[in-house]
């Protein structure tokens, strides 16, 4: 009997090595297209650099960039700093840093005419580091 049962154990776990597994190629059900925006504006006093692309399906390679677009920052003193695009990436003319305490808006406009403005967002003040002190730590090993 237990011979029976150990064949019957072995063919089976052969037979669940041999079963076809079909790939199942990931479709899209539902799609909306949306501008994507990927920005980050510094403190840090530099050429600013802005990505814009479009949502895309699964089964596609990846995101389309957003060519051709009017980008623009403007602050609370009236300030514009106009981005050109180089290479799908959209660079500030000028270099520049984001300033504590002021509001700052991003402004978009696509080649097809939609428009697209952010919320004000305020840099609040930089914190500076007070101090710096060593620590050192011995682990259990001794190390």
């Amino acid at each position: 009997m237990k011979k029976i049962a150990l064949k019957l154990c072995v063919t089976l776990a052969l037979l669940s090595l041999t079963n076809c597994v079909e790939p199942y190629t990931l479709q899209t059900n539902t799609f909306e297209d949306f501008l994507v925006v990927e920005a980050s504006i510094t403190n840090e006093f530099k050429q600013q650099e802005i990505k814009l692309s479009r949502t895309y399906k699964l089964e596609q390679g990846g995101p389309n960039q957003v060519l051709g677009a009017t980008v623009l920052i403007i602050d609370n003193l009236g300030t514009n700093y106009p981005f050109t695009e180089i290479n799908g990436r959209y660079l500030s003319n000028t270099i520049f840093q984001a300033e504590p305490n002021r509001t700052y808006q991003l402004r978009i406009t696509t080649n097809n005419g939609r428009k697209y403005s952010s919320t004000l967002e305020t840099l609040t003040a930089v914190n500076p580091i007070q101090n710096v002190l060593p620590n050192v730590v011995t682990k259990s090993d001794g190390k």
